[in-house]
Order: structure tokens, then sequence, then C-alpha cells
């Protein structure tokens, strides 16, 4: 937005407004104006050329009484230089347009009163987006920066701590205590000691001589009493099975266990 009024820099009237421009709503006299830094001074030297400075570019044309206008050369005696005083209160009754006017504020007041407006009261001071790097109003920008997020991205509501839902609980994993252990560990070492035994039997079976006369009624007896024995076997290797499956140094055993008690089963069905 392009800036209105007429932009003039004053210079020893208010330390509020000195050394920053001001737009006037009303252009101010040429003469106001130094010639050589376009300052508006609070005292001017007016050269007999009719050129005028302020008082620091004065002083850098003055030598030993004499004074060298920098724009046109002509030379003159500090003597015929006429000084004149523009009282603060005239220049600083001037309207003004505010400092944010290009960010949108349409205020006009006087130069003395436009610190007031501009700290206090003005709501068009700027902020730059740290996405984009555009200027935007300060009192948006975080409007501005959700535009970022596209029109698909919403925010989120906020939500009211008390009626928020409250998150299900889930059952806690069992704790095992030193007690439980202590049991699981004792039924552990007592099935193994069972399933020694099973395999010390199995052993017996194995090395017992097999029915060679299996027409007549012993090897008949002895061969029903092995399959019998065998059948009991096979019921408790499930059993532990089920109850030391978790060990995979009983499971093996169990297996070879099982491999053993198929393979005496089918020998004794061949020779019956």
């Amino acid at each position: 937005m392009a800036s209105r009024g007429y932009p003039y820099t004053l210079a020893g009237f208010s330390e509020e407004v000195d050394r920053r421009p001001l737009f006037f709503v009303l252009p101010l006299p040429a003469t106001r104006v130094c010639n050589a830094c376009g300052l508006v001074p609070h005292v001017k030297a007016l050269l007999p050329c009719e050129h005028s400075f302020c008082k620091p570019c004065y002083k850098q044309c003055e030598a030993e009484g004499v004074v060298a206008c920098p724009l046109d050369a002509d030379a003159c005696s500090a003597e015929e230089v006429t000084w004149v005083n523009h009282p603060a209160r005239s220049i600083l009754a001037k309207q003004v347009l505010c400092w944010n006017q290009a960010s949108g504020c349409n205020v006009t007041t006087a130069a003395a009163d436009l610190p007031r407006h501009f700290f206090h009261e003005c709501a068009h001071h700027v902020a730059r987006c740290p996405k984009c790097d555009m200027d935007t109003l300060a009192s948006n920008v975080c409007a501005h920066l959700q535009s970022h997020f596209g029109p698909s991205s919403a925010p989120r509501a906020a939500t009211d701590h008390r009626t928020q839902t409250v998150p299900e609980e889930r059952e806690p994993l069992p704790m095992t205590s030193p007690e439980a252990a202590n049991g699981s560990s004792t039924a552990l070492s007592a099935n193994q000691d069972q399933l020694k035994e099973i395999i010390d039997a199995l052993k017996i079976i194995a090395a017992a001589p097999t029915a060679g006369n299996g027409g007549t009624d012993a090897g008949n007896w002895e061969a029903r009493l092995l399959q019998e024995t065998l059948s009991q076997m096979r019921i408790q290797i499930g059993k532990l099975k089920d109850q030391l499956m978790s060990s995979s140094r009983t499971s093996m055993l169990i297996n070879r266990l099982s491999i053993t008690a198929l393979w005496k089963e089918t020998r004794l069905s061949s020779s019956v």
C-alpha cells in the first residue's frame, strides 16, 4: 500500500518524533527544509543566496568567518547569515498520518500526539511471518500461520479435560511372586523326575525280548501287556507335554519319548 501524505523528518523538536519520517497531511514551506540534508530543523541558517541549512550542515560550510554555499559556491561572511527559529508548537500541532498507514491505519493526529496513538492505540502493527517471510498484522499472525496448513487442515478443537474420555484400563500383566516361582520350579522338577521314570521304563521294555513264539498263550499275554503299558505311557506323555511344553529341553525329551513309544508299538504290532 502506497504511503499518503507529505514525508518530512524533523530535527530538534521532540525526541519522540525527531529523526523519524512523518507524513504530514499538508506540505510544509520549502524554506523549512535544509537544502543539504533534507531535514526540517528547529533552527536554520539562511544564506544571502537564499539557501538554508541546519546547524550541522552550516558548520561544514563555515571556516574562519567565511561561509561557502555548497550548492552554488557563493561565499559570504558569517555576519550575513540569518538565523531563523521555528517554534516547536507550530510544527508539532500540524496533522500527520499514523506510522502504520501502510498497514491500514487511517488515523490522522497532531504530530505531538502521534507517539501515544502509535504505542497505545494503534491496532495495525506488523509482524513478519516466519514461514513465508511476508508482513502481516500482528493481531492476525496466528491465523496467518494456520493458513499455511491448507483448507483441509482445520484447527484442532480445544478439549475440556473435565469431559475428556478416560482411556480404557487394560488388565495388567500377571506378576509372578517369588513363592509362585518356587512352586513352579518344584512342579517342574517333579515332572522331570516322572519323565525320567517313564524313559527308564521304556528302556526296560525296549530291552525285553519280543515274543518269539507269538502263537502261544504266554506270548499273546506278553504282547497285550506291552500294548497296554505303551497305551498308558502315551496318555502320560500327552499330559506331560501340556505341563512341560514351555521348556524347550523337556519338549525335546518328550518328542524322543514319543518316537520311541511309537517305534515300540510298531514292533509289537508286527510281532503279534
